[in-house]
């Protein structure tokens, strides 16, 4: 009999702690119906998995604080702060009280602020940028860019973060001679591809400014903050954003906590990403764009944004400031009629931010979080909003089913595909290209059996690098197993799209970033055997050329180094306008002056001697080419392109 009450005890202790500790996710997974999966969520189910997933995620160091807040059909479900907004003073996140720094999330702020001049008539989408930029005009070689093209990320402009930062802005307003400085060059022709730009929003920012006479802040703050009553939303300029209140810069690695610097957004990219807001006003601002609020644009207008402008494959696109990133059924005749995912996604240093909105189901979800670590930790990924609104989706609506119902049968040619793409989102002239030309992604597509592969994501990997089958859904768009990314491959075979906007160029492998860096070690090998030719000839007359070859070599190596060791080892940021720049270039053009010198002594007083020893002719030649072929890299290329422009 006591066994029998000894077993009912620990059922009855069993049954209770599953009713106290209820699983992170409310829902199973598997074939559910979810017509109307937004029923599910309600402020207890909501605030469970919130609980569950940020907490859990919390202790396990993954990141210091998060805001996060839910709407739906035109109501505030949850909201909520987690963690820290300054660890060092003990400063809890909340939603209400505490702005996030948004990153690009912000674009969206810009794009409505646009779509509003474009009701009162005062731009047209299809006219030249330049027509409405009074600071500034912009060179545009491969021919005129419109609003709309700014608007859509199509207008071909290359992506040089220089700059973009500053440690505290002398006004609000970019001057004219900032605008010039730091032009980006076009770099195609636009329209042709989706490609994101940075630099274009925030000209859409400045080009705001110059048509209204108004500031980017001033303008947001009259046309969208005051009748949305987003009351706790500030432009990141030293007048405006109140430091004590805001979310701080933190860094996590490896579990440790550590401070890192403020810095501002320069004026000429508020445009791009310069907002600050909290979860509570980010939920009025989403109720709004869901029930197309006539407080700011009209109906028609609202629905214009949310629809696929753009698209390189037919079940992701771009609205006007908005990515599309499911389109309802599939269909780009018919995206509005099933579930559609729109939104947008921002980042800074430290800070990661993430808007979702589910039209059809009225429903929104915003999350932000600062300290997220850059690496894994303990073997996971990183927390941050991306992994909070992919388990939203998973929990409650169930994860993304492509219909591939009218995809037609995969190209029989699957080696068409193969090849080395490489990024084109990058800096394309200045230190800021040389650095790029290293670090941007590299992507191989191969055959094999009869299948399809893809490898080289994130960092550059010489040894070991893993890959993805590529799984075929319709005409030349694959999705990658395991990562789900979509990739979409162009009709003329030489661009590759990765997910909505990240494009690649079909390049010879001589062009990638890991055949840079194998010819960059070649040559460092080859100039630091510049010091065999103080030995080989040991007449102090003729000793001239190998020292000034040393010499050169020394400043050659230090050139090609000098981007990774002050961004990567010194941690000098690489956003800002600072003085690592100017050493560069300055170390660039020693080089080139001494190669001039070498050449002179080499051909003027060297060579008589070398007709005894080839094989010091030989050695110096290829010193002295070396050199050359890297003063092209550094300096003459950026001289050709000047007189080009």
């Amino acid at each position: 009999m006591e066994g029998i009450l000894k077993v009912w005890r620990v059922l009855i202790i069993l049954g209770l702690l599953l009713i106290i500790y209820q699983p992170v996710f409310p829902y199973p997974e598997g074939n559910i119906d979810f017509t109307n999966w937004e029923d599910r969520l309600t402020r207890d189910t909501i605030k469970r998995w919130a609980n569950g997933l940020f907490y859990t995620n919390l202790d396990n160091n993954r990141y210091v604080g998060g805001i996060i807040s839910i709407v739906k059909d035109g109501q505030i479900v949850f909201e909520k702060g987690y963690g820290y907004a300054d660890y060092f003073e003990s400063q809890k996140a909340d939603a209400r009280g505490t702005p996030f720094r948004s990153g690009s999330t912000s674009k969206i702020f810009t794009a409505v602020a646009i779509m509003k001049e474009l009701e009162k008539g005062n731009i047209d989408l299809n006219k030249n940028i330049n027509r409405y930029l009074k600071r500034n005009t912009i060179d545009l070689p491969y021919g005129k860019v419109t609003v709309r093209h700014l608007l859509t990320h199509t207008a071909a402009f290359e992506e040089r973060f220089r700059a973009t930062l500053m440690k505290e802005p002398d006004n609000e307003l970019a001057t004219k001679e900032y605008l010039a400085k730091y032009e980006h060059n076009q770099i195609g022709k636009s329209g042709e591809r989706i490609q994101y730009s940075n630099y274009g929003m925030g000209t859409l920012g400045v080009l705001l400014e110059d048509i209204t006479e108004l500031t980017y802040r001033q303008y947001l703050k009259k046309n969208i903050f005051e009748p949305l009553e987003m009351n706790n939303t500030y432009v990141e300029t030293p007048d405006h954003l109140p430091i004590k209140k805001i979310a701080r810069e933190h860094q996590l690695n490896n579990g440790k906590i550590s401070k890192q610097k403020f810095y501002y957004k320069a004026p000429a990219y508020l445009g791009s990403g310069g907002l600050f807001y909290t979860a509570h006003d980010m939920a009025l601002f989403m109720n709004a764009i869901l029930n197309n609020s006539d407080k700011i644009l009209k109906p028609n207008t609202w629905e214009e944004m949310k629809r696929v402008q753009e698209s390189e494959n037919p079940f992701t696109g771009v609205g006007y400031g908005f990515w599309i990133y499911e389109r309802g059924q599939n269909r780009i005749n018919n995206h509005w009629n099933g579930e559609t995912i729109i939104g947008h996604s921002g980042g800074t240093q430290t800070f990661r931010s993430k808007m979702l909105l589910f039209p059809k189901a009225n429903t929104g979800i915003f999350v932000a979080t600062v300290g997220s670590a850059n690496r894994t930790f303990k073997g996971q990924p990183s927390f941050n909003p991306h992994l909070v609104t992919n388990e939203f989706i998973e929990s409650f609506r169930g994860e993304k089913k492509y219909d591939t119902s009218n995809a037609n049968a995969p190209p029989d040619n699957l080696e068409q595909f193969e090849g080395h793409y490489y990024s084109t989102r990058r800096a394309w002239t200045g230190s800021e290209a040389f650095r790029d030309a290293l670090i941007y992604e590299d992507l191989k597509v191969f055959s094999k059996n009869d299948k399809l592969y893809m490898k080289g994501f994130g960092a550059m990997n010489f040894f070991g690098e893993k890959h993805y089958k590529l799984k075929h859904l319709s005409k030349r768009t694959f999705l990658v197993e395991n990562k789900d990314m979509l990739i979409s491959f162009s009709e003329d075979g030489k661009l590759l799209t990765k997910d909505i906007y990240n494009n690649y160029d079909k390049v010879s492998f001589l062009r990638t970033p890991k055949a840079l860096a194998l010819v960059l070690l070649g040559f460092i090998v080859i100039l630091l055997s510049s010091m065999g030719l103080l030995f080989v000839n040991r007449n102090k007359e003729k000793l001239f050329f190998g020292k000034v070859a040393l010499g050169t070599s020394i400043i050659a190596i230090f050139t090609i180094l000098f981007p990774f060791l002050t961004f990567g080892v010194f941690g000098v940021h690489y956003r800002l306008e600072t003085d690592a720049f100017l050493i560069n270039n300055v170390l660039g053009w020693t080089t080139l002056i001494l190669s001039l010198l070498l050449t002179y002594v080499f051909f003027f007083r060297e060579k008589p001697a070398f007709k005894i020893k080839k094989g010091r002719m030989i050695h110096s030649i290829i010193i002295l080419g070396s050199l050359w072929i890297l003063d092209y890299i550094f300096l003459i290329y950026d001289v050709i392109r000047l007189f080009e422009s």
